[in-house]
């Protein structure tokens, strides 16, 4: 079925569960005990937060600001409830680059509550976060990040562990990071 997100997908329409037209990796994601369900509202600079319904439909829980502009891609992590959104910009004319914001989740009610961001400083093409063991992967500008969260506020993301290749898409199992790239790399 399709279900109203509350705000707009990469079209100047209200966006609809059901219908995706970005081409990033994480624009929907399911929380593995598939109680709630994430969507990014790219147009509308928002994210829905959805409770996953008994006999399989979904309700809108919550629409809010992904703290940037254009949110491509999403991570949740069960454990601690926290939505890590990829915004392809920020929401400030005082900085620029991708911005990696962080949502502390109710998983009772689907309600998010910003914790903090980090932004990529020039990074111009955001397309996806990944997680995995407490690690943060992001590709960004043909290049893949790894980092970590320190404290709420303090994110560390050293040098590049990956380089070259368009447009990088992650997979993650088992502590190993698969990368492909539009170059084949």
């Amino acid at each position: 079925g399709q279900y109203m997100t509350g705000g707009r997908g990469s079209t100047t329409s209200e966006s609809t569960i059901g219908t995706n037209t970005l081409t990033s990796a994480g624009t929907i994601v399911l929380s593995e005990d598939r109680k709630l369900l994430f969507a990014v509202n790219a147009r509308s600079d928002s994210v829905s937060s959805f409770m996953v319904q008994p006999h399989g439909g979904v309700a809108l829980a919550q629409t809010f600001s992904s703290q940037g502009s254009m949110p491509v891609s999403l991570a949740y992590v069960d454990a601690n409830h926290r939505l890590y959104v990829l915004n392809n910009g920020t929401m400030s004319s005082m900085s620029s680059g991708a911005r990696l914001s962080v949502f502390s989740i109710n998983p009772s009610f689907g309600s998010a509550s910003y914790q903090g961001s980090y932004t990529f400083q020039g990074a111009t093409r955001a397309t996806q976060v990944a997680l995995d063991s407490g690690y943060v992967i992001v590709s960004l500008d043909d290049e893949i990040y790894s980092g970590y969260q320190q404290t709420s506020m303090l994110w560390t993301f050293p040098n590049s562990v990956y380089a070259g290749g368009n447009d990088a898409k992650i997979a993650i199992q088992g502590g190993i990071a698969y990368i492909v790239s539009n170059s084949g790399t």
